[in-house]
């Protein structure tokens, strides 16, 4: 048996024990900054680049290094979401350095790192993310423009909907509200919007 394959029967049990990745943390080259230095469990070696810290529901932890994550990240039993977010963190490393953060936490960057997260993070669709502003639009601000705009995306029907709708416009207004409910969603200590 190879080495990655090795690795990826160690991460496999590890996730059929119960085990899910809750939070992240980066080592910093500045030593002030040091997050927990630990081993992994899997390697028995510390990470230069990070940890991620896994959790069982009777809240015991272990430990793996993103180096051997990211070996075997394409073949692991996690949803696609948590794989994303996992290895974005472990290539994006600067925006964490010296931190240990949730993997909620984690994923708010993401999302709030892409110029236009409704193509970049939802694969352009738009109809669900409509519906779930709309029925948030009580606790969510937005500007009449705004509140008439997801209306007409979600009922489909009105003066500015066509056969073409959404326009190009309608996707730019789209992704402006749409950044702007990712933030709200993250102020008020919401979990991120996972599509169906």
């Amino acid at each position: 048996m190879g080495r990655v394959e090795w690795l990826l029967r160690q991460h496999q049990k590890l996730i059929d024990d119960g085990f899910q990745p809750v939070d992240v943390a980066v080592q910093s080259e500045d030593e002030k900054l040091f997050v927990e230095q630990v081993d992994c469990s899997i390697c028995k070696c510390p990470d230069i680049k990070g940890i991620i810290i896994w959790q069982n529901e009777m809240g015991e932890t272990r430990y793996t290094g993103f180096t051997c994550y990211e070996r075997v990240v394409d073949r692991l039993n996690l949803t696609e979401e948590k794989k994303k977010d996992l290895l974005w963190v472990a290539r994006h490393r600067k925006i964490f350095e010296g931190r240990k953060v949730s993997l909620d936490e984690a994923e708010y960057e993401r999302l709030l790192s892409y110029e236009r997260p409704l193509s970049s993070a939802y694969g352009n669709r738009w109809k669900p993310i409509a519906k779930e502003i709309w029925a948030n639009r009580d606790r969510f601000q937005m500007s009449e423009f705004e509140r008439s705009l997801v209306e007409t995306l979600v009922s489909q029907s009105g003066k500015f909907w066509s056969r073409r709708s959404p326009t190009a416009k309608q996707r730019r207004f789209l992704n402006l509200i749409l950044v702007k409910f990712i933030k709200w969603r993250r102020m008020a200590g919401l979990k991120p919007l996972a599509l169906s």
